[in-house]
């Protein structure tokens, strides 16, 4: 007190009551796994309660991060928060806002008691509450298994070591590629329950025709295992067949001769299929390739070879003769592949030589000239001894001198006439002429014809 002055000030009295009298919190899971929450409840003070010296009151929620504003209507709240992690801790929190007052009063003695003489507001106080919760965890979903079994039919071994690729969404934007090896199985783990689709991708093999059963959809089940069955049927397609002949030909520039058309010709084919592997018609294949020898004029053809393959057929080098080309390429096809090599001979085999042509004169006793020992060309060769021959339908003329015995027989005897130093000289490839076996006369005339010639011989020698 100061000389009827009283000074009062009341700034902190009415903090210490402020509290949240009640709060309720509600929680919804979003599909993301967070969750959104709501809070109400009610003070135990109402803002603006002029005798409580409350001004003013807010609520509020937060995560740690993220804090949002709350709405308060006399003693009720409502607060919420969107998007809060799975056990995320959270609190609540209610603050009021405070008057510091300083008044002075002066005391009047008519009266007998102090009036408000002035005051105002020096500051502000706050007071609050708080309350924690805490979002729900993650809840505990029970879950199913999937199998895929893939079954084969056909195909062999291709089939069997075959790579087969599946595709499999689910709820939840789920999907997952999956692969089996041959005929087998495989099994997919903790799935959300619901409907699944599992479809395979192309698994066509080269040569056979492909169809597949068992693609679509399956419900899997909480704790329990579903199963599906996806069957691959494979037939094979009879593989298209060809052929291919080779053939040769030998052009020499005139009359082929008995070398052109014997000689051997050696090629190779070579096809793109390794698998050609045994005897194909007239060629005889191993791992794709085959060796073969033509002549002149010749053709061998492998049938029975697949469709579509290349092949090369190659002619080796041969001595005196050179080809149109080296290698020919080309498709097996089903009409029928085709090809030719010619060869041209490069070296002219040597001319036989022609046997001389006898000349038979007209006049066996007098041959051309006067003298029987030259010839009208001037040259001093003897003439060609001339060998009569007789008519067949003449008789035989008996022989009644030298027997022919002795004469054929007994070389080292002259003939009768010639001299002892002479030589006889028989000219072995005039021919005789023909004589047919008539019987024993005609025999003997024979080799009187001949010792006439054998004596006209003589004679000639000695005059020349």
């Amino acid at each position: 007190k100061v000389k009827n002055y009283l000074l009062s000030c009341n700034a902190s009295e009415l903090q210490t009551d402020f509290k949240i009298a009640e709060a309720k919190e509600s929680f919804s899971r979003n599909e993301d796994g967070s969750y959104n929450v709501t809070v109400t409840g009610e003070l135990n003070r109402e803002a603006g309660n002029f005798d409580n010296e409350l001004e003013k009151v807010a609520v509020t929620l937060t995560d740690g991060i993220n804090t949002v504003m709350g709405t308060v209507e006399g003693k009720n709240f409502t607060v919420s928060m969107e998007n809060i992690p799975a056990s995320s801790v959270i609190t609540l929190k209610a603050v009021a806002s405070l008057a510091d007052r300083m008044q002075v009063y002066y005391y009047t003695s008519d009266t007998g008691y102090y009036q408000n003489f002035i005051g105002g507001n020096i500051g502000t106080s706050t007071t609050e509450d708080s309350k924690e919760f805490i979002a729900p965890k993650e809840p505990e979903i029970k879950t199913g298994d999937l199998t895929i079994t893939k079954q084969i039919v056909g195909g062999g071994d291709l089939a069997a070591a075959k790579e087969y690729h599946f595709t499999v969404t689910g709820p939840n934007d789920y999907q997952q590629k999956v692969s089996i090896t041959g005929a087998g199985s495989v099994t997919l783990s903790e799935l959300q329950p619901g409907t699944y689709n599992v479809t395979e991708e192309n698994a066509a093999i080269d040569g056979y025709t492909w169809s597949v059963e068992g693609n679509g959809n399956v419900l899997v089940i909480a704790e329990k295992n579903a199963e599906i069955t996806i069957t691959n049927s494979y037939q094979q397609i009879e593989p298209k067949k060809g052929s291919l002949s080779v053939a040769k030909k030998v052009v020499a520039g005139g009359e082929l001769t008995d070398v052109d058309t014997s000689t051997d010709f050696n090629f190779t084919i070579k096809l793109s299929d390794s698998t050609v592997d045994g005897v194909y018609g007239d060629i005889i294949f191993v791992a794709g390739v085959a060796e073969t020898t033509l002549h002149h004029g010749e053709r061998k053809t492998a049938v029975g070879l697949p469709a579509g393959v290349d092949y090369i057929v190659t002619e080796k080098e041969t001595a005196d003769y050179i080809a149109d080309a080296v290698e020919k390429t080309g498709v097996i096809t089903e009409d029928g592949a085709e090809v030719e090599f010619t060869n041209t001979r490069t070296v002219t085999p040597p001319t036989p030589p022609t046997p001389p042509t006898p000349v038979i004169p007209e006049n066996p006793e007098n041959p051309g000239n006067d003298d029987p020992g030259s010839d009208d060309s001037g040259d001093d060769d003897p003439i060609e001894p001339f060998i009569p021959t007789i008519p067949l339908d003449q008789p035989p003329v008996p022989l009644t001198e030298t027997p022919v015995e002795e004469l054929i027989l007994n070389e080292d005897v002259p003939l009768s006439g010639l001299p002892e130093d002479e030589e006889v000289l028989l000219d072995e490839e005039v021919p005789l002429a023909k004589v047919p076996k008539t019987g024993d006369n005609l025999v003997l005339w024979f080799f009187a014809a001949l010792a006439s010639g054998l004596a006209a011989l003589g004679l000639s020698r000695k005059r020349g």
